[in-house]
């Protein structure tokens, strides 16, 4: 667990600081999103400033949202690549390849 300090600290060095990233001060990420969620639940208790607890849930919503896509990037290329086995296996047992040279084209 990150303490607020750390995290504190890290805001204010990248104050107004643009492509930010995050694991270059925070080496464990999950570790660092997940003292991230409990400082920004507990804001006042961490002594995080409005500005910094804004600054925070925007990074996290930031991750969560990388996170999800490249997520659902995966599992379109895995689809596509069961597809793509499924139709070379079809060519196969029919002889016919036309559909596979659609695609390779």
């Amino acid at each position: 667990m990150y303490s607020a300090e750390e995290i504190k600290s890290f805001l204010q060095k990248t104050k107004n600081q643009h492509g930010v990233k995050v694991e270059d001060y925070f080496p464990d990420l999950s570790v660092f999103y997940t003292s991230a969620r409990l400082h920004m639940s507990q804001r006042e208790e961490s002594g995080l400033t409005d500005q910094e607890g804004f600054r925070l849930k925007k990074l996290v919503l930031k991750h969560t949202l990388q996170r999800t896509l490249t997520r659902d990037i995966t599992r379109s290329i895995e689809d596509l690549e069961s597809d793509t086995v499924e139709l070379e296996k079809m060519s196969e047992s029919t002889g016919k390849r036309g559909h596979i040279e659609v695609l390779s084209k």
